[in-house]
């Protein structure tokens, strides 16, 4: 039987897709080996300090390597958490 173009498009998006979890899971593997922050800790940045409470990868920007953003709630100068409750992430790349 000859494959028609039907059949090869639906077999190259299989393999795009199955490509792009095998990318995803280096990615975060790749940045999770590298952490240095874990949920509770205290990271800051430029804009100010949070406390995580959930890890996430980045995929990288315009071809750079992958990284943990840390996101947690914002604290004020003293260390408490902030009125509003406002959240927000860091790039660990942006960590001071």
């Amino acid at each position: 039987l000859i494959m028609t173009k039907e059949e090869y498009r639906e077999i190259e998006k299989q393999i795009e897709v199955e490509a792009n979890k095998k990318k995803r899971q280096l990615n975060v593997k790749y940045a999770m080996e590298l952490k240095k922050y874990s949920k509770g800790d205290k990271v800051t940045d430029h804009i100010g300090t949070i406390i995580i409470d959930e890890i996430k990868v980045s995929n990288g920007f315009l071809g750079g390597m992958p990284c943990c953003v840390y996101y947690g709630l914002e604290l004020k100068k003293n260390g408490e958490p902030r009125k509003d409750r406002s959240r927000r992430g860091v790039y660990g790349f942006n960590v001071c």
